[in-house]
């Protein structure tokens, strides 16, 4: 499979969140209610955390309802918080709250339910990588629902988002506008929370709008267009760097934003001086940043040494001699070993014909062609350190021990420090 392939669902659907979410994410920074994306997403996965607590699997419909139905009353709270005129508690503050409120509770509800802890890192980093051309078509029509409201309302909307006040003096009826805006911002969040988690939905929210009100202060059409190109860009970028350091792709895309976010803050801020003063500054930024690393690597030396010092110092280090080795030799005195069993050694052989290989479904297909008992791929199995020969054994264990290719699967889909690739693909095995 080559990489445009591995990539172009789930490059998709990234492309239709960027594009309805900087559309979003400029009303939301012209309201100054920057973390209610945040918050709604929360309760948006708050509501998934509670289906899968009374037996919903995430991919059942009824686990979508749940998370819609939260987020529909996260909106009306929303829509009912704006303050009044001269008010002493700022919005802001309320809807931090109520992402805290949030928080708390998929907490609670998760130290409830089996494998809570793997939903609720999902429900933050989403699975991403792992989108079908489905879920393309899926996420199409969401989008294109709520477009289609926005057709109708967008012009009431951006007035409101602008100038509330205005808009209150001018006969329009705010608390309804507000409550459109809100009601489609839910369901687009509900469906975009299952996929990119939590943290990227916000991500797309704010990141790319802020970029394009940085870098223009034209129309909210054009800011839109600005939006769009710069999401274009940074996915396409998070995508492959993604899949090359097979690296989770949500946290990834949020990385490469903040990069793009740090060199266009620092271009602004050099472009707001002379050309001697703005190399100065730069000189300045390259010094500072040089010292910290220095401080860093002078702080994780010093702990690393001190660490190795308490572990070996003054104490002999105890080395496993290498094993006996077997001969036809009676006449010798031997001391006495145990011989390894026959299992033993075709497993070391099998594990070394999967060192050979790398790629997952190359090394199948060793374990495979070497038509291996299951005893034999039991041991191999339990000495294997290579996460992706284990997923291989695992594997091939399946026609000849289901149950303990199952359990050993299971494993390997709840072991966080495994790549990603190896916990989806196991999770996506250990399910008939």
């Amino acid at each position: 499979m080559t990489m445009f392939e591995l990539l172009a669902a789930p490059l998709g659907v990234a492309l239709l969140l960027v594009g309805i979410h900087t559309y979003f994410g400029l009303h939301i920074l012209r309201r100054g209610v920057i973390f209610v994306d945040l918050a709604l997403a929360q309760i948006a996965a708050l509501g998934g955390l509670a289906a899968f607590l009374v037996g919903l699997p995430p991919d059942n419909p009824g686990s979508e309802a749940f998370s819609l139905v939260f987020a529909l009353g996260g909106a009306v709270l929303l829509a009912a918080m704006r303050p009044r005129a001269h008010g002493r508690v700022p919005q802001e503050a309320l809807i931090g709250l109520t992402y805290a409120f949030a928080s708390a509770l998929a907490l609670l509800v998760m130290a409830e339910a089996p494998e809570g802890a793997e939903h609720l890192r999902e429900s933050l980093t989403g699975t991403l990588l792992w989108a079908e051309g489905g879920d393309i078509l899926k996420a199409l029509g969401v989008y294109s629902a709520v477009a289609l409201v926005h057709a109708f309302y967008g012009r009431k909307i951006l007035k409101v988002s602008e100038d509330h006040e205005g808009a209150a003096r001018s006969g329009l009826n705010v608390s309804l506008i507000d409550f459109i805006f809100y009601a489609t911002f839910a369901v687009t969040v509900t469906h975009s929370v299952r996929i990119a988690g939590v943290l990227l939905v916000f991500v797309f929210l704010v990141a790319p709008a802020t970029l394009a009100m940085t870098w223009s202060r034209g129309s909210f059409r054009r800011q839109l267009v600005i939006g769009w190109v710069v999401g274009l860009v940074v996915c396409v970028a998070g995508m492959a760097t993604s899949v090359a350091g097979d690296l989770t792709a949500g946290p990834t895309i949020i990385a490469v934003y903040a990069l793009v976010l740090a060199i266009s803050g620092l271009i602004r801020w050099l472009m707001g001086v002379s050309a001697p003063v703005r190399m100065g500054r730069l000189g300045s930024v390259l010094a500072v940043t040089g010292a910290a690393f220095a401080i860093l690597w002078g702080i994780r030396a010093i702990f690393i040494d001190h660490h190795d010092h308490e572990s070996h110092g003054g104490a002999n280090v105890v080395t496993a001699p290498p094993p006996a080795e077997h001969t036809a030799d009676h006449g010798s005195d031997h001391s006495a070993t145990t011989p390894s069993s026959d299992n033993d050694v075709l497993a070391a052989r099998l594990s070394a014909a999967l060192m050979a290989v790398d790629l997952p479904d190359d090394k199948l297909a060793a374990c495979t062609a070497t038509k291996s008992t299951g005893p034999v791929i039991i041991a191999a199995l339990t000495a294997a350190t290579d996460p992706f020969d284990r997923l291989a054994l695992a594997r091939c264990l399946q026609p000849s021990d289901p149950t303990r290719a199952k359990s050993a699967l299971a494993t390997m889909a709840a072991d966080t420090t495994l790549p990603e690739m190896v916990r989806e693909e196991a999770r996506s095995q250990a399910i008939p």
